[in-house]
């Protein structure tokens, strides 16, 4: 296991904080920038966190994102993603799936997912 994997931070309320980020980054965590519902608002987001830092990064990513798995440059490593039917867009990367059910927790794993986040 990588040392930062023992803290996940994750931005909430799918806001893309790139402050909160940057400062998990430099804690030595799991930085996950939610990036939300606006594509716009995530590839500037995505943009300044590169350009502040060389670490790696994750995101979580939902239906409504809008980004594709190309335009995210290789330094995000690691994908949240809020169900188990995205996991496979994301191949190449750490995917975790957040899940609500077995059912789900199967599938996700059936999708190649590296984790999965029980949600309650």
């Amino acid at each position: 296991m990588d040392e930062r994997d023992l803290v996940i931070g994750v931005t909430p309320f799918g806001y893309c904080d790139t402050r909160l980020t940057l400062a998990l980054i430099r804690s030595g965590a799991l930085a996950v920038l939610d990036l939300g519902k606006n594509p716009d608002a995530s590839r500037s987001a995505i943009a300044e966190i590169c350009a502040h830092t060389s670490q790696p990064f994750g995101v979580r990513v939902t239906r409504r994102s809008g980004l594709a798995p190309q335009s995210v440059p290789s330094q995000v490593d690691t994908v949240i993603v809020e169900e188990p039917s995205l996991a496979g867009d994301w191949r190449g990367r750490r995917v975790l799936v957040e899940i609500t059910s077995v059912d789900e927790a199967r599938s996700a794993a059936a999708r190649g997912a590296s984790g999965i986040i029980a949600k309650g």
